[in-house]
């Protein structure tokens, strides 16, 4: 029972200390409207870069 409990915390652990930061994909594929156009990406309404098409972005986040 102990090594039940000992391993099941040990997840628990390991789960919580890889929460820290989260991974946001953009993704743009053709478009339809003003194929030339570029498009503004914002998180928590601060601009954090722009995608034009058939581009992708990952940025690094905090949850929350």
């Amino acid at each position: 029972m102990n090594k039940i409990f000992f391993a099941f915390l040990l997840i628990l652990i390991s789960s919580t200390l890889h929460a820290q930061n989260a991974k946001v994909y953009f993704i743009r594929s053709d478009g339809f409207q003003a194929p030339a156009a570029g498009f503004n990406l914002f998180i928590d309404q601060k601009p954090v870069g722009h995608l034009n098409n058939k581009r992708y972005m990952v940025h690094n986040v905090t949850p929350g």
